[in-house]
């Protein structure tokens, strides 16, 4: 997430690039293409392995449906927040008022990703994953994501957690200064799940 602009009255925020994530699944789905279509067209080609190409095209699509981008436009003069989700199928969008904003939380979770062995069993536990996500929470219960789930991941160890965290001082600054514009308290979650 970073701020695009800001003065007294407005702040504009933006996050993700939904080109990239396009981009990724289009290659996806094209490289499994050519690797499906050599399988096929080569005589002798080992058939055991002729599903890679359809997971690899699965993921491709995946990719290319969910890439998104989030751009929050606050704006005091008007007394409200425009909530703008672009995705390759569709645009979501929100208004909700300045005033029913109760607060502005950093959402931070964590969890091990197994590395599974040949057999389907995890053997080394896994890489250490961070989430976080800033939201908006309003005072009917509602949510309202200021950018995507942040995934990060590390070793094993103290050192790769403390790599994770360093990327977090930017989402953290960029958190406190929403709360601090909108004059709403800021908290910090340290296990709650990313939206």
């Amino acid at each position: 997430m970073k701020i695009i602009s800001q003065d007294s009255n407005q702040m504009a925020l933006k996050d993700g690039n939904i080109a990239s994530g396009v981009f990724g699944g289009i290659v996806l789905v094209a490289v499994s293409g050519y690797w499906a279509y050599y399988l096929l067209a080569t005589p002798g080609q080992q058939t055991k392995i002729a599903w890679i190409p359809g997971i690899i095209a699965l993921a491709g699509l995946i990719m290319l449906f969910t890439a998104s981008s989030i751009s929050v436009m606050i704006d005091k003069s008007q007394g409200q927040i425009l909530f703008r989700r672009k995705r390759l199928v569709g645009t979501k969008t929100q208004t909700h008022n300045i005033s029913d904003a109760v607060r502005v939380e950093l959402r931070r979770g964590s969890y091990r990703s197994t590395n599974p062995n040949q057999q389907g069993f995890s053997m080394n536990g896994g890489q250490q994953v961070m989430e976080s996500q800033t939201v908006f929470l309003f005072k009917d219960g509602t949510e309202m994501p200021l950018e995507n789930v942040k995934k990060r991941s590390g070793g094993n160890g103290l050192m790769g957690v403390g790599i994770m965290m360093a990327g977090e001082g930017k989402e953290l600054s960029i958190s406190q200064q929403v709360a601090t514009f909108l004059g709403i308290p800021f908290e910090e979650m340290g296990s709650g799940t990313p939206q």
